[in-house]
């Protein structure tokens, strides 16, 4: 998270965007083997927390949700 936000600080968002790619086999891997909406509040709580930071720290770098594809036009 730190490096990701130190080159966002310095205008290096080519290498922040490669420091988030490097999320992708973790963020995978958790969805294909946690249960997420677990029964336990707290558990639940804490995963969705989890998420919620990694949302966050794209947001940081870009609204993704601005980008447009040909089939949204």
């Amino acid at each position: 998270r730190q490096s990701v936000l130190t080159h966002i600080a310095g205008g290096d968002y080519s290498s922040a965007l490669i420091e988030m790619a490097r999320l992708r086999k973790p963020v995978d891997d958790f969805f294909d083997t946690v249960l997420v909406m677990a029964e336990d509040a707290k558990i639940r709580f804490n995963r969705l927390s989890l998420l919620d930071e990694i949302s966050t720290l794209f947001l940081d770098l870009a609204d993704f949700s601005r980008i447009v594809t040909d089939d949204q036009t």
